[in-house]
């Protein structure tokens, strides 16, 4: 579980270094299947998940469009061990959810 932290103007972050132990929900290594859950350590409140499948995030890429949809998983490819990653989460006053992924 990573827990996401409010920086500012709807923007969240958590930053974590990559182990192969975190490829959970049936992933090869290097790749993370999961959702953004509103209450932590619960699936009680929304979960989040990729709008368009077709459209997972990537390394360095633009913020890809997340919402509530129960089915997606937001998938991410091409972790690599002793890695430090950022996830940062943007949601918009007028409700839209993006999601960018990053090494740093």
């Amino acid at each position: 579980t990573l827990n996401l932290i409010y920086e500012d103007n709807g923007v969240y972050t958590t930053t974590f270094t990559y182990q192969d132990y975190m490829n959970g929900w049936g992933s090869e290594k290097g790749t993370c299947a999961f959702k953004l859950r509103t209450s932590a350590g619960s699936w009680d409140g929304v979960s989040y998940g990729i709008a368009d499948p077709a459209n997972q995030p990537k390394f360095g890429g633009d913020a890809v469009l997340i919402d509530s949809v129960q089915g997606n998983d937001i998938k991410v490819t091409g972790f690599v061990v002793d890695t430090t990653y950022k996830i940062t989460v943007t949601c918009s006053q007028e409700g839209t959810v993006t999601l960018k992924v990053e090494e740093v």
